[in-house]
């Protein structure tokens, strides 16, 4: 296990924000059959990439939080994904009821979508940062930041 682990810790921003995007991408492409039997294969599809998000981002969370805060970061993240429905869920209703709905599937492709542009623009900014820090420059954002 102890190999697996700083492998996947590199990687895993990496997949977090490739499933992000594919699955606004499968959303989308199911928005646009035109059929119900064209449909299936695409939500076959979306279901892979909810999927492979939701097992990326937890894996990441039970990796990188302390042991003894682990449960914790795992409820916070159960509420952020759960916990949102009830807000979300009716405002994509409303969408679904006033346009149809592939409307509302394109407002969630395209929300991925904004979500993974938004974790690659992070993604690269801590990635700067870091590489600040290997080079020992004093990096001002953030808190506690030292160099090396």
């Amino acid at each position: 296990m102890r190999c697996v682990v700083p492998l996947f810790d590199r990687l895993a921003p990496r997949r977090i924000v490739a499933s992000t995007f594919a699955f606004g991408v499968t959303m989308l492409v199911l928005s646009a059959m035109p059929t119900l039997a064209a449909a299936y294969p695409a939500a076959v599809l979306v279901g892979f990439t909810s999927v492979a998000f939701m097992t990326t981002s937890t894996t990441m969370l039970q990796l990188r939080a302390e042991p003894t805060m682990r449960g914790r970061v795992l409820a916070l993240q159960a509420m952020v994904f759960l916990g949102s429905t009830p807000i979300g869920g009716p405002i994509i209703g409303a969408i679904c009821q006033r346009f149809g709905a592939p409307a509302g599937l394109v407002v969630g492709g395209i929300s991925c979508l904004a979500a993974g542009a938004y974790g690659l623009r992070a993604g690269r900014q801590l990635l700067r940062r870091s590489v600040a820090l290997d080079e020992g420059e004093l990096v001002t954002t953030g808190a506690d930041l030292q160099p090396a």
